[in-house]
Parts: structure tokens; C-alpha cells; sequence
């Protein structure tokens, strides 16, 4: 298992999850490489969390 330490280490794993994944456990999202990299985006997150209902600051 790769457990990333932070967002940037955890893209870098994922730009490579296609070769990393026959060898160990790699976070991701469904099994796409790259689907880490939208998901962490801050700001992604807030628009998501809106549309569920929670309220999120602009900046």
C-alpha cells in the first residue's frame, strides 16, 4: 500500500496509477487514472459541497 503524505504526492501517484496499480495499493477514484487530481482541486470540492447543501466560503 502508498499512502501519499499530501495532495501533491498523492497526484504524482496517480499520474502513474495505470503502472502502479499491478504492484501496490494506490489511492484512487474508480480505478481512472488521473481521477485524483479533479477531486483534490479546492475548489471542486467547494462546488460540491454546495450542491449537497453545505455552505462553503468563496475564497
Amino acid at each position: 500500500m502508498l499512502f501519499p503524505s499530501g495532495d501533491s504526492v498523492a497526484e504524482i501517484l496517480d499520474k502513474s496509477y495505470d503502472d502502479l496499480s499491478s504492484i501496490f495499493i494506490v489511492p484512487n477514484i474508480a480505478g481512472i487514472q488521473n481521477s485524483l487530481r479533479n477531486a483534490n482541486h479546492k475548489e471542486n470540492m467547494r462546488l460540491c459541497a454546495e450542491e449537497f447543501g453545505f455552505n462553503s466560503p468563496k475564497t
